[in-house]
């Protein structure tokens, strides 16, 4: 049985440390919808981290209604 790889796009290369797998996952996942929001890292990366999340969730519910 042959696998199929799944190829790479510019998201993958992302990831916000502060985050979980899962976490980053969802804003990967929003990123490859047209979520297109970035938000400054103040007055921390986590601050920014928890925004982008945030961000991400909101236009992922928007897009399900």
């Amino acid at each position: 049985m042959k696998t199929i790889k799944k190829s790479k796009d510019q998201w993958d290369e992302i990831s916000y440390p502060e985050l979980t797998k899962d976490e980053n996952q969802t804003i990967r996942k929003a990123r490859r919808l047209g979520f297109a929001d970035f938000y400054p890292a103040f007055p921390n990366a986590e601050t920014q981290s928890k925004n982008t999340l945030n961000g991400a969730i909101k236009y992922l519910n928007e897009k399900e209604n």
